[in-house]
C-alpha cells in the first residue's frame, strides 16, 4: 500500500501514516477515511504524524483540484497533526492550503525527522495532561 495508517501507541493517542514513493489522491483519501475512522474509534484527543520522508518528490497530477477533497475529507480534530520530511513543493502547496482554509492553519506543524515530530507531540500531550 502506498499510504499505511496505524496506532504509534497501544494507549491509541497518536496515529502514524507512512507515505511510500508512488502514491495518488484516491490513496490519501482512503488514508484519511482510516485516519478518520480510528480517530473516531476512542474518546480522546489523538494526535497524527504523516512520515511523508520517502514521498515522491512531486505531487500527483491535478493537486490544486485535488486539495478542495482532500480539505473537506479532513474531520476537525483538537489534536496536533505533524507532517514529517514533506519535499519542499509538497509543503509550498500545503503552506497554500493553509492560507486558503484557515480552520487547519494552528492544526498542522512540520518536522525534519520522526523524532522531532515525537517531541512536538509530547509537548502537545503534556500540555493537555494526556
Amino acid at each position: 500500500m502506498p499510504i499505511t495508517i496505524d496506532w504509534y501507541n497501544p494507549e491509541k493517542t497518536l496515529i502514524v501514516l507512512r507515505v511510500e514513493e508512488t502514491w495518488n489522491w484516491q490513496d490519501l483519501l482512503n488514508a484519511i477515511d482510516a485516519q478518520n475512522a480510528l480517530t473516531d474509534s476512542v474518546p480522546h484527543v489523538v494526535d497524527v504524524i504523516t512520515d511523508a520522508t520517502r514521498s515522491q518528490p512531486m505531487l500527483p497530477p491535478a493537486a490544486l483540484s485535488s486539495f478542495r477533497s482532500v480539505v473537506q475529507r479532513l474531520k476537525p480534530a483538537p489534536g496536533l497533526r505533524v507532517i514529517v520530511g514533506l519535499p519542499p513543493y509538497f509543503r509550498l502547496m500545503l503552506n497554500m492550503a493553509i492560507k486558503l482554509h484557515p480552520v487547519i492553519r494552528d492544526r498542522y506543524h512540520f518536522a525534519a525527522t520522526l523524532a522531532d515530530a515525537l517531541h512536538l507531540v509530547g509537548q502537545a500531550q503534556g500540555r493537555r495532561g494526556a
